[in-house]
């Protein structure tokens, strides 16, 4: 005879039976940490086929591609990060470059400038989206769920606004690697920087306070809460 099995999350169970039967039982928040061998924050994800039997294997085999996009972007990041040090002699002052090298390394790291602000936000923002879309996936609840979405799009906004910025606060283009301020067509650079910085660590600290509360109901000793929490907060930051 075929044994009946459950899939847990949080707040709830859904058992199935050897034919394919789903039972449902709520749990607890608290209780619901305890599940899968007292483990606290595992849960099984599961689709069913249109008859109502499970599909384990259909979720993993969708989710195995994801990921190369925060890939790409965050290594071609610190692909541009070098050669702003290697090429534009970025660590060092202006008065030790410009005697020996002259002003191209400066015109060139304005250039390569522009690129890495699309780059950072870019990369930085997938990052967010994707920590954002595993709280919903392991705290299974209405608000959360609400709050990553919300949170994922407000994000989402942010992003192509600072890519924005890096294109169209000066006009023409060339005018970012402009040395001769006078003449420079430019936007309140440090404004636009300060504000859409500040609206990044908003979003920062949203992120990294989010799970907080979900955690600590969790019927686990406190040194274990703080230790999950304190873990969240590292993958985040």
């Amino acid at each position: 005879m075929e044994r009946p099995f459950s899939v847990f999350h949080y707040g709830g169970t859904t058992s199935y039976d050897a034919h394919g039967g789903r039972r449902s039982r709520d749990i607890p928040a608290g209780e619901a940490g305890s599940g899968l061998g007292g483990g606290g924050l595992h849960r099984l994800h599961h689709h069913t086929d249109h008859d109502g039997r499970p599909a384990p294997h259909r979720e993993a085999h969708s989710e195995s591609g994801h990921g190369w996009e925060r890939l790409v972007f965050s290594n071609a990041l610190q692909a541009v990060s070098i050669v702003s040090v290697v090429q534009c002699g970025v660590g060092l002052s202006n008065a030790d470059v410009v005697p020996k090298y002259g002003f191209g390394p400066i015109i060139k790291f304005l250039k390569v400038l522009v690129v890495q602000q699309i780059l950072w936000a870019v990369s930085l923002s997938l990052c967010k989206i994707a920590i954002l879309l595993l709280y919903s996936k392991i705290f299974a609840t209405r608000a959360m769920v609400m709050a990553a979405r919300i949170m994922a799009g407000f994000t989402a906004v942010w992003t192509v606004i600072t890519v924005l910025i890096a294109f169209f606060i000066c006009r023409p283009l060339s005018d970012n690697w402009l040395l001769d301020l006078k003449n420079r067509n430019c936007g309140n650079q440090p404004a636009a920087d300060g504000t859409m910085g500040v609206l990044n660590m908003i979003t920062d600290i949203a992120v990294l306070v989010m799970p907080i509360s979900y955690l600590w109901k969790l019927r686990l000793e406190t040194y274990k809460k703080v230790a999950l929490i304190v873990t969240f907060s590292l993958g985040v930051l």
